[in-house]
């Protein structure tokens, strides 16, 4: 009993030692945790007087190259990834607030052709929330695709855009062919757009639209239409200033309502299309190709003798469209027009070099002719 008592004594005395140890060690860190700190503070008071050029910047210029990265609207950014507005708020908590807060970065949207997966909507729908928060009252630039899903899939998805009709500025609507049918054409379109300027249509071949016209469109001026098949208070023609029709047989026969413009692009097919006399006293630009699936296997002049265009400075058209003598179709649609035109562009010549253009045509300052027309040009003419 004896030796157990001992034994415990002496325990006792080895821990009582080592706590003194541990305290001792504790305090000799705390020290050196002191003289540290000490040493510290004028490294970091030197560093927090230091700011990366950058964010010396004021917020107004930052936003301003925010807007700039993108691309030029009405332009839509991808979704993600580089030049995409929601890359900005990726970098810091300071630029997330400027690009959350700077409502030109949001103003472009696009949205995807919907998947067929269920699941991904309310994603899709999210995002789309939150750009069209972001824009606050800017104007917007809308590109709209349908793909093979429901109607009521693809309304769900749009349904908070549809509220914000009255800042839709630019609109492309791009339809597949059964969901197109399936759509409620009038409850998207049907409504006052008042700040609407320009408007593009792509549609499969042969699709008629449904009975709708654009109303209340006061400043709409620029239209792009492909295949659409419409009534011809579709649209207001008159107020046009700049059109593009692609394969759009049905819309050449309203050509003499379009008073005002200014810019012409005719992608059409090389046959079964009569034109009525068409007098368009402000048309400046006039570009013509046949459809690229299209391509005529006779000459094919109708199109030239049925307008008259006294302000034309520049034309650019298929050798084909100008019949078996181009030179002799070209001067009378000059003298018939009496206008004066600065440049034209031959597409696909064949049968004259362009020296001789050039010597029957020696007031034309720019005389192009282009061997053929790949489908990149065809692309580039507006054609889908």
């Amino acid at each position: 009993m004896a030796d157990a008592t001992s034994d415990s004594k002496v325990s006792r005395e080895i821990d009582r030692v080592r706590v003194i140890q541990i305290d001792a060690e504790i305090q000799a860190l705390e020290e050196k945790i002191r003289l540290l700190s000490m040493e510290r503070l004028p490294h970091q008071q030197r560093l927090d007087a230091l700011r990366y050029p950058v964010l010396t910047l004021p917020n107004e210029i930052v936003s301003e190259i925010f807007v700039q990265f993108l691309p030029p609207y009405p332009l839509c950014p991808p979704h993600a990834g580089l030049f995409s507005p929601t890359t900005l708020t990726q970098i810091c908590r300071k630029w997330r607030w400027i690009a959350e807060t700077t409502p030109r970065l949001w103003r472009a949207i696009s949205l995807p052709r919907p998947s067929m997966r269920g699941h991904a909507d309310g994603e899709q729908v999210h995002a789309l929330e939150s750009w069209v928060r972001r824009s606050a009252r800017c104007p917007l630039s809308i590109q709209m695709s349908s793909g093979p899903l429901l109607a009521w899939q693809w309304s769900r998805n749009i349904g908070g855009l549809l509220l914000h009709r009255d800042r839709w500025e630019h609109l492309e609507l791009d339809f597949l062919g059964h969901s197109y049918r399936s759509l409620d054409l009038a409850k998207l379109i049907g409504a006052p757009m008042p700040l609407l300027r320009t408007l593009s249509l792509k549609a499969p071949q042969d699709i008629t639209a449904d009975p709708v016209v654009f109303r209340d469109v006061p400043l709409l001026r620029s239209v792009t239409a492909n295949n659409l098949t419409c009534p011809a208070d579709f649209l207001p023609w008159a107020q046009l200033t700049s059109l593009t029709l692609c394969r759009a047989t049905t819309f050449l026969r309203i050509l003499s309502e379009t008073v005002n413009l200014r810019e012409l692009e005719l992608i059409v097919p090389c046959a079964g299309v009569r034109l009525d006399d068409i007098k368009l006293p402000h048309l400046e630009t006039l570009l013509v190709a046949h459809s690229y699936y299209h391509i005529p296997s006779d000459p094919v002049t109708r199109y030239l003798d049925a307008l008259t265009l006294p302000k034309l400075h520049t034309l650019q058209i298929p050798e084909v469209f100008l019949g078996a003598e181009p030179i002799e179709a070209l001067t009378s649609f000059i003298s018939k027009s009496g206008c004066k035109l600065q440049k034209v562009v031959i597409l696909e010549n064949g049968s004259l070099s362009e020296e001789s253009y050039r010597e029957a045509f020696p007031m034309i300052s720019v005389f192009s002719c282009f061997d053929y027309i790949d489908e990149k040009s065809h692309s580039d003419l507006g054609s889908w």
